[in-house]
């Protein structure tokens, strides 16, 4: 019950300090159900296509727009 307050405090912190940027991105594993369940709720969004990852599988790229009120206190 911890990863969302966490992303949300991560995500106000980045506003806080780099007001000028406008994404916070990330990468995933392709499969990684629960990841991808947690950072959809968090407010990212899958770009189109995988990235290669490795012996690990295709991994997603993951973005959230870091706006005004895009991120909760």
């Amino acid at each position: 019950g911890l990863a969302l307050p966490a992303i949300e405090a991560c995500c106000a912190d980045l506003v806080s300090r780099h007001p000028e940027r406008p994404w916070l991105a990330l990468t995933v594993h392709a499969a990684n159900a629960v990841a991808l369940r947690l950072y959809r709720r968090a407010g990212f969004v899958a770009d189109d296509g995988h990235l290669a990852g490795g012996g690990g599988g295709p991994l997603l790229l993951m973005r959230r727009a870091l706006g005004v009120g895009q991120c909760r206190p």
